[in-house]
């Protein structure tokens, strides 16, 4: 049920982004910016990939751009909790302003050079967003807490001996055994990455 409830999630998720880079010249969102609970950046966050695909998925949410506030904040006061970003089988002391699901570090940019479709190798072998520990909004090899958590089905609430939910840049979701996320998690050159033409 975890898997099946957590694979709508990506989906959702995914499915956000897709819209948003038509809706943005090609554009992929960016993975990560330093959002002030109010004030002038505002308008920066909404190119920040949680912030972008949450104006997508919940109703009401555009309209709250004048109010200077991440919508999160505005809506969801306890966070992601109940919302597409928490995964089913997120840790019990997971955090609620962290999403379950990360985002792909290659695509992380910046605001004003963020990066399209075009650029990547192979958008079928590329990850766009995952399962990942929910200590980081970025998903990559660097560490442990960036890295693909195969946590559905675990042995324990901690264990990453379970399956992960991967969707990749041309749309189509895939899970993950425990042992292939292990190989990618090692494997910073592989194609799963992101590899630039």
């Amino acid at each position: 049920m975890n898997v099946a409830q957590a694979s709508s999630d990506v989906r959702q998720l995914a499915g956000a982004v897709s819209l948003y880079t038509v809706e943005n010249d090609g554009d992929y969102p960016v993975g990560y910016a330093n959002i002030p609970q109010e004030g002038t950046n505002y308008e920066r966050a909404g190119h920040v990939w949680y912030e972008a695909t949450g104006r997508i998925l919940y109703p009401g949410i555009r309209e709250a751009v004048d109010s200077l506030k991440p919508w999160m904040w505005r809506f969801y006061p306890t966070g992601y909790e109940n919302t597409v970003y928490m995964s089913p089988s997120a840790e019990s002391d997971h955090s609620s302003i962290v999403p379950s699901y990360a985002y792909n570090d290659t695509l992380v940019g910046k605001v004003g050079g963020m990066r399209k479709l075009a650029l990547f190798f192979s958008p079928a072998e590329t990850v766009m967003l995952a399962d990942c520990s929910g200590a980081s909004h970025s998903l990559s090899t660097s560490s442990e807490s960036t890295q693909l958590n195969a946590r559905h089905g675990a042995s324990n609430p901690y264990a990453r001996d379970g399956k992960a939910i991967v969707a990749y840049l041309e749309g189509h979701i895939q899970v993950l055994t425990a042992e292939e996320c292990t190989e990618l998690n090692d494997d910073p050159d592989n194609v799963f990455w992101g590899v630039e033409q």
